[in-house]
């Protein structure tokens, strides 16, 4: 089981400048990134026909994931969507050029999460911390279309699940992203994507647990579009690969509460006159 260590909250920022440098020089020597490659993630990988999936239960303990759950209620001020309310953090508005985001600071709370993800392995530590947290929180009966999260982020995303279970799918590849761009589907509320085949059905699909981390990397995050159905109870079928390590049967079904996900990322420069990322 992964353990997530006692971390300070000191942010990223109070690090010399120097030090700063010295990863960034790091990065630029690497022909290849070595992540999640610690013998503690072995067991938490998915093996299958979709790559570079892992996910671990029990990532958070009950009384962390109620007090995140607190925190958030607490402070959060979301932005109302017919699919979910959300908020994004780490980010505070575009650059004056209009290609990239200008950096924000994370709330403690969540730099410590990012900093232990860092420690972990999630995320290359030349690339430590992760920069961007979106909130999403849904109500029984909301869902996320399926989508790709796009190039404007390093391929990795961490998920963390709070409040209720829900089915997360990963569909089958189509195609190469970069031929059809990444405008933002309004009607749908996610990354626009050409329309898939009617009838698609998940390649993979997973049941996420309260307290659970699901990170996605490689060919998971770049070319398997990934979503949540819209629906207040999730029936379990054979094609969700956990179910059996959970406890549960084809035929079972599970009735959705409020659910709150971390979607963790590293936000990628795209500008030069944006340094801070």
């Amino acid at each position: 089981m992964l353990k997530v260590p006692s971390l300070s909250s000191k942010p990223l920022e109070d690090l010399p400048k120097k030090l700063k440098e010295n990863l960034a020089m790091k990065l630029e020597k690497l022909s290849q990134t070595f992540p999640m490659m610690e013998p503690s993630w072995v067991p938490h990988h998915l093996a299958g026909k979709i790559q570079d999936v892992h996910y671990v239960r029990n990532f958070l303990e009950p009384k962390q994931v109620e007090e995140f759950e607190r925190i958030i209620d607490r402070t959060c001020d979301w932005e109302k969507m017919q699919t979910r309310d959300t908020q994004e953090f780490g980010s505070s508005g575009t650059c004056p050029c209009g290609r990239s985001l200008l950096r924000a600071a994370l709330p403690p709370w969540q730099s410590t999460m990012v900093d232990a993800l860092g420690s972990l392995g999630a995320f290359h530590p030349v690339l430590f911390p992760a920069n961007s947290v979106r909130l999403n929180a849904y109500k029984p009966g909301q869902g996320i279309h399926p989508h790709l999260d796009g190039p404007v982020y390093f391929p990795r995303a961490a998920i963390v699940s709070l409040g209720s279970h829900c089915i997360f799918d990963f569909y089958p590849r189509m195609g190469e992203p970069e031929e059809h761009g990444f405008s933002w589907d309004r009607d749908k509320e996610v990354p626009s994507s050409p329309q898939m085949p009617p009838g698609t059905k998940p390649q993979l699909s997973l049941l996420l647990e309260p307290g659970s981390l699901l990170v996605l990397s490689g060919d998971a995050f770049t070319y398997h579009r990934h979503g949540i159905k819209a629906v207040e109870e999730d029936e379990i079928t054979a094609e969700v690969k956990n179910a059996k390590d959970i406890g549960l049967s084809v035929g079972d079904s599970l009735r959705r509460t409020r659910r709150i996900s971390l979607t963790i990322r590293h936000l990628l420069p795209r500008c030069n006159c944006s340094p801070v990322f």
